[in-house]
């Protein structure tokens, strides 16, 4: 948040300042993209605050500055992202799912992304089919199956977050379908189509005394 302020406060010539509560609800670390959407929600803000009358296209360069996946939260919705992550082309919505995530109590990683790609194999990668696919059932209104969800780092996360291997297990145990990593993880999901399946696959992970969380895709911020 600070980095966006004064990034923004620099680009603009801006002496103006303000105070900025976060009131954090995503878990830290944990692959949720909880720090870029921090910073995107700053600069949003503070461009309006300040009057500052920055364009998307002038927000979107600062957000690339920021890191890699800023942009994106400058958007929302559902959007295909390419070269570090800052072109940004908006998609039609995913369809409405619910979604269980677990919080598996795996040590933490330092330099976790790094270490991720360092791990992956060029056979790990898809010819970008699975991504192409994707976008056809999205803006055909098509079914969108769980096998076309991916994400290059499940290939390789159970074998560099210590313990992970049996979180994943246990998720798919109490009756998720499809696990993935969220991001860099350690946070696994499940998409699931009905809500009552997806409430009892939240009680059964919590009944085990495992962190989770029950909550559904939104279409838009």
């Amino acid at each position: 948040v600070s980095k966006a302020a004064d990034l923004l406060q620099k680009t603009a010539g801006c002496s103006k300042g303000a105070i900025v509560e976060v009131d954090k609800r995503i878990p830290l670390v944990s692959g949720l993209s909880g720090d870029s959407s921090d910073a995107a929600a700053t600069l949003r803000g503070l461009n309006r605050l300040w009057g500052l009358g920055l364009s998307q296209k002038e927000l979107l360069g600062l957000a690339a500055q920021l890191g890699s996946d800023v942009a994106f939260f400058l958007y929302g919705g559902t959007a295909l992202l390419e070269g570090r992550g800052e072109i940004v082309t908006p998609l039609p919505p995913f369809p409405h799912r619910w979604v269980v995530l677990m919080m598996p109590p795996v040590p933490s990683m330092p330099g976790k992304t790094a270490r991720l790609y360092g791990s992956v194999r060029a056979n790990h990668y898809t010819d970008g089919q699975i991504t192409d696919k994707f976008i056809t059932c999205l803006t055909g209104g098509r079914e969108l199956a769980s096998y076309k969800v991916f994400n290059v780092f499940d290939n390789v996360a159970q074998g560099s977050f210590s313990g992970l291997d049996k979180y994943w297990q246990q998720f798919l145990k109490a009756g998720a379908a499809d696990v993935h990593l969220a991001g860099s993880g350690p946070v696994l999901f499940t998409l699931v189509r009905d809500k009552s399946q997806a409430e009892d696959l939240y009680l059964r992970l919590k009944q085990q005394r495992i962190e989770s969380y029950l909550t559904d895709t939104l279409t838009a911020i």
